[in-house]
């Protein structure tokens, strides 16, 4: 067990942990964070098949083929988290676009209404007493859309937020995990092979 806590099972679990530090890492830093999930991920496949080259090739599954697969999972996830947090801070601007296109519709409707109306000679649109359009089911009241900066500012808040939860959410799955792997093992197989 000593030449495969050394060798694998070690530098395996500070490869998972190293990819944590993506978390930390501001998310602008879009190549810092990129490079070191890709690094981990990459360095953990390397680790997992020279595991099973120094392995007997068997049919069924080793107890350190689950934990190696398992590492390789996390890592892989904390790459996939930077690219959560990459799009849902980008959210912002496709939904400005969005909004640019809506608006442009609309006033496109808007002027063809006009022209309309100007056509059967009304003028222009119709309004209440004193130009001001009446509240109504044809008219209901809309809130205010909120600047660029005020959605960048919400989107922004979501994406710290993904980062905040997965610094904590990460080690606690991992640590669960280890506590049953150790337990499952070291505890209720070595009671299975003494009996």
């Amino acid at each position: 067990m000593g030449y495969y806590l050394i060798q694998m099972y070690i530098p395996s679990l500070l490869i998972v942990i190293l990819s944590w530090v993506s978390f930390w890492i501001n998310m602008d830093a879009a190549p810092a964070r990129v490079a070191l999930g890709i690094t981990t991920v990459l360095t953990m496949t390397t680790q997992s098949s020279g595991s099973r080259a120094s392995l007997p090739k068997v049919s069924y599954v080793k107890a350190i083929d689950i934990w190696m697969a398992v590492c390789l999972l996390f890592v892989f996830s904390a790459l996939l988290e930077y690219a959560a947090v990459n799009f849902v801070s980008r959210q912002h601007k496709e939904l400005l676009r969005f909004r640019r296109k809506r608006k442009k519709n609309k006033d496109d409707d808007v002027r063809e209404s006009q022209f309309s109306f100007t056509a059967y000679g009304m003028g222009p649109c119709l309004q209440a007493k004193d130009g001001v359009t009446q509240k109504g089911p044809n008219n209901p009241v809309q809130a205010a859309p909120k600047s660029p900066d005020e959605m960048r500012k919400v989107f922004i808040d979501r994406a710290k937020k993904i980062d905040t939860i997965s610094r904590a959410c990460f080690p606690l799955a991992f640590l669960i995990f280890n506590i049953f792997y150790w337990v499952i093992y070291k505890i209720i197989r070595h009671e299975d092979v003494h009996q």
